[in-house]
């Protein structure tokens, strides 16, 4: 007699702590160093605030964060990366 055949139900965890928002790949400079890009998914507008300069930077489809080995200090919780994106130099400025 052959064995019935177990049907196991599967659902997609849900994670209602998180939000993730983009995606990073590790490159390779020519002098072996390495640094990380972060590219934003789609569906995200993202809006950055500099709230010492009052100066608000729209990150578009298409532009990276650069991700790139900090300096390390004696004593401090120096960060391991520092981030960074290139700024358009045909972009309209408001004063």
């Amino acid at each position: 007699m052959a064995e019935d055949k177990k049907v196991v139900k599967v659902e997609k965890q849900v994670n209602k702590n998180r939000v993730f928002v983009g995606k990073g790949w590790n490159n390779k400079n020519d002098d072996g160093s390495t640094y990380m890009n972060l590219s934003f998914d789609k569906k995200f507008e993202v809006r950055i605030l500099d709230t010492e300069e009052n100066v608000e930077y729209e990150i578009l489809t298409g532009t990276y964060l650069q991700g790139n080995p900090n300096t390390k200090r004696d004593g401090k919780k120096d960060a391991d990366v520092r981030f960074s994106f290139k700024l358009n130099p045909n972009a309209e400025v408001e004063e």
